[in-house]
């Protein structure tokens, strides 16, 4: 699971590698490096029914997210550009990591009578997307920009429940599955120099992903919601 994992993100690079090639890219400080570190919501989660056979439905319900950092790399070329109001812009590869993260409680029979489970469902996303960052004139020292970029990533979705001590541990459900998906990111942010080569930043980014359904019986299946909003602070290096 790990190895195609892997070969899928080494893939991705690839393709980004080979487009970013292919672009007119300025003369003057052409090359950034960036990482940045922050805060991820993602989409409240909701009561849903698991469907263990025909004559027995759970209910697993009372989700709270449980919140994990979040992290961003990329490496971006600045391009040619005609526009008066635009003082650069960036485009390349940029890898985003979550992990989107519920638990709550499993009540079989869809009653809090026999709440005997506590569920754990989790997605951790790894995107690979081509991004444009579009820096705008700077105001005193703050540089704002927009940025927009589209690609593929890979979530890996589990999902666990756990008995109470007075439940076979041999009853509870375990299960995983890797799946590509399709990611949008949409962003607006600010830059601030800190010396000829280093800037700090701040970006706001809203990660679309789609969702990711885990089948635990061959019937219907439940699913874990991967849009999120990410509020990220970087650094970045220009070579």
């Amino acid at each position: 699971m790990t190895q195609r994992i892997f070969l899928k993100i080494s893939t991705l690079f690839f393709i980004s590698s080979s487009c970013l090639a292919a672009l007119p890219v300025s003369s003057d400080k052409n090359t950034t490096l960036s990482a940045a570190i922050g805060y991820t919501q993602f989409p409240d989660s909701h009561d849903q029914l698991l469907v263990i056979s025909d004559y027995v439905t759970d209910l697993l319900t009372h989700g709270r997210q449980r919140h994990n950092m979040s992290y961003n790399f990329s490496v971006k070329q600045q391009l040619e550009h005609n526009f008066s109001a635009v003082n650069k812009i960036m485009f390349g590869p940029a890898l985003y990591w979550q992990k989107a993260q519920f638990f709550g409680d499993v009540w079989e029979m869809v009653s809090p009578e026999f709440f005997n489970y506590r569920y754990d469902f989790a997605s951790r996303n790894i995107s690979v997307l081509l991004e444009s960052d579009f820096y705008f004139n700077p105001i005193a020292k703050l540089m704002p920009f927009v940025s927009a970029g589209a690609g593929f990533g890979v979530a890996y979705t589990s999902y666990n429940d756990h008995a109470f001590p007075n439940i076979p541990s041999n009853s509870e459900l375990h299960w995983s599955q890797s799946k590509t998906k399709a990611s949008v990111a949409l962003g607006a942010g600010f830059s601030v120099p800190i010396s000829d080569h280093w800037a700090a930043n701040l970006r706001y980014t809203y990660l679309y992903m789609g969702k990711a359904d885990a089948l635990l019986t061959p019937f219907q299946p439940i699913s874990i919601h991967l849009n999120s909003q990410n509020v990220l602070l970087g650094i970045n290096y220009s070579l």
